[in-house]
C-alpha cells in the first residue's frame, strides 16, 4: 500500500503504546509475525509512505523449513 501524503521519520515512532492510547505500527508488526508474515514500513517526511506486507505461501513455508 503506499501514498503520496506528509509522510514521517518512521525513527521518530514510538515503541508501544502513545498517549493517545494508540499502538500503531508496533501493533502492526507483532500481527504480521504473529502469522508468519513480515511488514516493511518505508517512509519519510515530505516523501509519502510504502508498506509492504507479505505473507509465506505453503511452498514457500515448505521449502524454507
Amino acid at each position: 500500500m503506499a501514498d503520496d501524503g506528509v509522510g514521517f521519520d518512521p525513527a521518530q515512532v514510538p515503541h508501544g503504546p502513545t498517549l493517545e492510547g494508540g499502538v500503531g505500527l508496533s501493533s502492526m508488526q507483532e500481527r504480521a509475525a504473529a502469522v508468519g508474515a513480515t511488514l516493511h514500513v518505508a517512509s519519510a517526511p515530505s516523501e509519502g509512505t510504502r508498506i509492504t506486507f507479505t505473507v509465506p505461501t505453503d511452498q514457500a513455508m515448505a521449502r524454507a523449513g
